[in-house]
């Protein structure tokens, strides 16, 4: 794990500098600047990240139960196997982020911005993304069953041998979706 100075990691508002030993499960990091750290491994379960910026920053493998991620940047982030199950993602910015491998079971990604995104064999169970903005996002081999897609902007999205059993995509925009290898009578439109 890379050792960040007061200088790597700086509130974005008021708030403190903060060291990276104070990046821990239940941690309050409202609004910080945490860009391009290396959280690999890190448990963050329960801590409130509202507002901040973890654009780039590398998540291999973290734990984020229970995150508070209300409004975060978290372009280009790598969260390859991280563990954001029930983590509340309403209004984050994660376009580009890649989330290969993630578990994000009964994650709320409301309005969420996740264009070109990664989520390749991700674990999304009934996961909240309605009106999330996944154009271009590639959702290849991952979990969807029971997740609630309404009104969701997919265009371009690759659902390629995505699960998505009891999935809801009531008004969601499927235009030059890429459907190959789903069973469309296990869904609602």
């Amino acid at each position: 794990m890379s050792q960040a100075t007061a200088e790597q990691s700086t509130p974005t508002a008021d708030a403190p500098p903060i060291a990276l030993d104070q990046v821990r499960s239940g941690a309050c990091l409202v609004d910080y600047d945490l860009t391009h750290l290396d959280l690999s491994g890190c448990d963050l379960r329960g801590a409130d990240l509202r507002g901040a910026n973890l654009s780039e920053c590398r998540m291999i493998g973290t734990d984020l139960r229970d995150t508070t991620l209300v409004g975060t940047t978290l372009c280009g982030a790598q969260l390859l196997g991280a563990n954001l199950e029930d983590a509340d993602l309403t209004n984050a910015d994660a376009s580009k982020a890649v989330f290969g491998r993630a578990n994000l079971t009964n994650a709320t990604m409301f309005q969420t911005r996740l264009r070109h995104a990664t989520f390749a064999h991700a674990e999304l169970r009934g996961a909240d993304l309605r009106t999330a903005d996944l154009r271009n996002a590639r959702l290849r081999e991952a979990d969807l069953s029971q997740a609630d897609l309404t009104r969701a902007r997919m265009t371009k999205t690759d659902l390629t041998r995505a699960h998505v059993d009891g999935a809801v995509f009531r008004d969601a925009d499927l235009r030059r979706t890429r459907l190959k290898g789903l069973t469309l009578s296990l869904i609602h439109i």
